[in-house]
This record gives structure tokens, sequence and C-alpha cells, in this order.
């Protein structure tokens, strides 16, 4: 439309048009030297500039197609993962195996149970209340985590000392105290024996693919969020819950990092929305991860 524009205007300019009804045959060939000469590459340019923006689309498109089939691969590979879990509860008397999701019902359980015992043994000097929760939740998360079987407790010690402000001498006392809770089903196995087997690379997995959108390139932020909630759907509250607790520990400070200002992945992506009030007991995660607009 643009060219036809020019060249119509060209047309009845004085400078190519003599005013007569005659044609000018001089006038008429500079008018189509003129056309020639600079309105066709102008074609060729715009026409260059169109297939360009094309190819730019079409390798956009392709690069959104790639990111999502390996998404979908992740989100694959965590349901197989959470399908795949198993458990033989420690509050069972008859041992009883529970899988898949059941899981994650057991274990939040297990470690809200371990945070109350915890707050009534560990004294933090501080006149702060959620600090004084933030480090009973991350002392109660490394020792759920890692355990107090004698497989583990030399690393669980070793994390506690590195990682919380309590005295060696009183973690030493707590461990010993935890050792001697035994499962229903067997007294001479510890109770809190740890889940690193199951949790450890459930985490990592669910970093890895938080990760993955958040620094895809292709993709503005909006279209980031939307995969993010994709892959959040995926997660139950008791997943959630335990993700809370695995975040604010000294294991999950990646996930509380902030960069120039911005806010954490989990508040980013509001990874943890789906927690509902008094879900763990006194602890507000609000109080917490309070840049993030909460379902309830």
């Amino acid at each position: 439309m643009a060219g036809v524009i020019c060249i119509v205007y060209f047309a009845f300019n004085p400078s190519f048009n003599d005013g007569n009804k005659i044609i000018n045959p001089e006038l008429a060939s500079n008018f189509g030297s003129f056309i020639s000469g600079i309105i066709g590459p102008l074609f060729t340019l715009v026409g260059f500039l169109l297939l360009y923006q094309t190819i730019l689309e079409q390798r956009k498109q392709f690069n959104i197609q790639q990111f999502e089939s390996k998404l979908f691969e992740l989100i694959r590979y965590h349901r197989e993962n959470v399908n795949e879990t198993t458990y033989i509860s420690s509050s069972s008397k008859e041992k009883e195996v529970l899988r898949g999701r059941e899981v994650f019902i057991e274990l939040k359980k297990q470690c809200l149970d371990l945070y109350k015992i915890l707050k009534e043994k560990v004294h933090i000097e501080s006149s702060d209340n959620k600090n004084t929760v933030s480090q009973i939740i991350n002392i109660t998360y490394l020792i759920f985590f890692l355990g107090v079987s004698a497989r583990t407790i030399e690393t669980t010690k070793e994390q506690l000392y590195k990682n919380s402000e309590i005295k060696k001498d009183e973690i030493d006392k707590l461990i010993e105290e935890l050792r001697e809770i035994k499962t229903r089903y067997n007294d001479k196995i510890v109770f809190y024996r740890g889940h690193q087997s199951k949790l450890g690379y459930y985490f990592r997995h669910i970093y890895r693919t938080i990760k993955y959108i958040d620094e895809c390139p292709y993709l503005d932020f909006q279209q980031k969020k939307s995969y993010a909630k994709m892959y959040r759907a995926q997660l139950t509250t008791y997943e959630q819950a335990l993700f809370f607790f695995n975040s604010m520990s000294s294991l999950g400070k990646p996930w509380r990092e902030k960069k120039e200002n911005k806010k954490c992945l989990i508040e980013k992506y509001e990874l943890i929305k789906n927690i509902p009030p008094r879900f763990l007991g006194e602890i507000n995660v609000k109080d917490f991860y309070s840049e993030m607009e909460y379902e309830f």
C-alpha cells in the first residue's frame, strides 16, 4: 500500500509531470528510471525485513517448542519420582508401607512433630521471635532430613555445629535424646533416621526445573510465571509444606537468595502459595515469605 502511494505521489509530482494530459516521453522515462532505481530497492529492503522478522519468529517458536518439550519431560520425571517413593511408616506397628503422595502426608506430620519437640528442648538466645522460629525450623529440617541413626549421626552433628547457634554440648545431648525415640514396629530402630535418600533428589529436581524456567532467554516474565504455575500444580499442599521447611534450612538457602534486590525464587514464582493458614501449626509462612500473593 505504501509503495502504491509513493508511485502515485511521484507520478503527479511536477518533476515528472508537466501538467499536460499528453504523456511526455522524456519525463515518463525519468519517472520509470526513478521508480526502478529508488522504489524498487526499497521494496526489496522491506521484503527482506519482513522475511527476517518471519525467520526470527519461527526460530522463537521453535525454541519455545524445544523448551516445552524438556519442561514436560521434567514434569514427567517429577511425577514418576513421587509415584515411586515408598516409606515404611515409623508410626505404624504393622510396618505399613506408604506409597506415592501418602508418603508426603506422613513426612509432613513427622517434620512438624519434630519441630514441636525441638521447640520445647532448644533454647535460642534471641528477643526476635521470628529469628527464633527460623532457627528452630532450620535445626528441625537438618535432623529430619539427615537423621540421627548411627549411619548419619556424625554428618548431622557437623551440619548443626556449622549452621546453628546452639552449643556443641547441647547439640550432642539433643541428638542422644532423639535417638531414644524408636519406631513403633521395632524398638531397636531410631524413629528419626533421616530422609535424604527420598528427598535429596526430589528437591534437587524441583530446583533444577525452576531454574530452567527462570533462565530461559526466550520467555518474558509472565510466560515464565505461567510455566512455573504449571509445575507448582504438581505439588500437593503437603509437598509445599516440606518445601517450605527445606527452603528455610541451610540446605535450601538458594531458594531464599535475593539477587539485585529482586524477589527470591519462591516469592518470584509463588511456589508455596497454596499452604493454608494453621497448616503448619503456629508457624506462619507469611512471616518469612511476605512478597507473595497467597491463595488463602
